[in-house]
């Protein structure tokens, strides 16, 4: 006799923005931890570390003014708590984005606290007396090189065995050389705490794309580019926890290649072969 039964991977770790998660939401005290690397493509000069980091200061107040508009919503943003932008941190081998995926950066949190004398990430924090299990801390990581930035969120990540802590990789130039500004660090921060992308291509299909650029034209999560100011679309607001009264049509958007890992990885069928020997 054979048994078929199903293994529901990564099922407990599922985001789903309710109140009762509201822990995970971008709300209460949050950590902005900025560490510059500098790769075989160059070193970072004290004045681009001064801009990018008032870079992160104009996304910080930019999130405070979208909270604004959800007065239930209780938010405190520290980005002066570590020095770690003092650091000196060299790291030979950050990969691109298409690489990253494969997870090749999923550890560059660990590598980063060797640079400076630490064995993880999470001895780095608790030498500052910040516990990770209780507090929401945001590792940002520009890097001195080019390349598509992106996100790695250890709550909800597929790879969230091997993920030490949420971190975001930001490269200093885009990969068609454009200077990486504010939006483009908001951007990546809100993945972090679950906003999905609106744009067309990998996340969204034409007929979405279209439909979602009539609704939310200058969703921070659909377009980074362009002088015009930036809103907060009601979807994500719901994704990262401040937005409490969903409409039943935010699911119809979950990005494209999410549903893909999503069915990929939602269950593993097994067998056991469950016959007597009778000799």
């Amino acid at each position: 006799m054979t048994f078929t039964g199903f293994n529901y991977l990564f099922s407990q770790k599922d985001y789903k923005p309710i109140k009762e998660l509201a822990w995970r939401g971008l709300t209460g005290e949050v950590y902005f931890v900025p560490f510059f690397i500098n790769t075989p493509e160059g070193e970072f000069e004290e004045n681009e570390i001064k801009f990018y980091l008032n870079e992160l200061r104009l996304s910080k107040e930019w999130i405070l003014e979208q909270a604004e508009d959800y007065p239930q919503v209780k938010l405190n943003i520290h980005d002066d708590y570590f020095n770690s932008y003092e650091e000196e941190i060299f790291i030979p081998d950050i990969k691109t984005w298409s690489d990253a995926h494969k997870g090749s950066n999923r550890n560059v949190t660990n590598e980063i606290a060797n640079n400076i004398g630490f064995d993880t990430m999470e001895d780095y924090m608790a030498f500052y007396q910040i516990d990770l299990k209780k507090s929401k801390v945001v590792i940002l990581c520009f890097v001195k090189q080019s390349g598509r930035s992106h996100a790695y969120d250890f709550n909800r990540s597929i790879f969230s065995e091997d993920i030490s802590i949420d971190h975001t990789i930001i490269f200093c130039k885009q990969s068609f050389g454009i200077s990486t500004a504010s939006p483009v660090i908001t951007h990546e921060v809100l993945h972090l705490f679950g906003a999905w992308d609106l744009y067309g291509g990998e996340p969204q299909n034409p007929e979405k794309a279209k439909k979602l650029a009539e609704m939310y034209p200058l969703s921070i999560m659909r377009i980074i580019w362009g002088h015009k100011e930036k809103t907060l679309d009601e979807i994500n607001a719901w994704r990262i926890g401040w937005n409490l009264e969903p409409k039943d049509f935010y699911t119809e958007y979950e990005p494209e290649f999410r549903k893909n890992m999503n069915a990929r990885k939602k269950k593993t069928i097994f067998k056991f072969d469950l016959s007597i020997d009778k000799n």
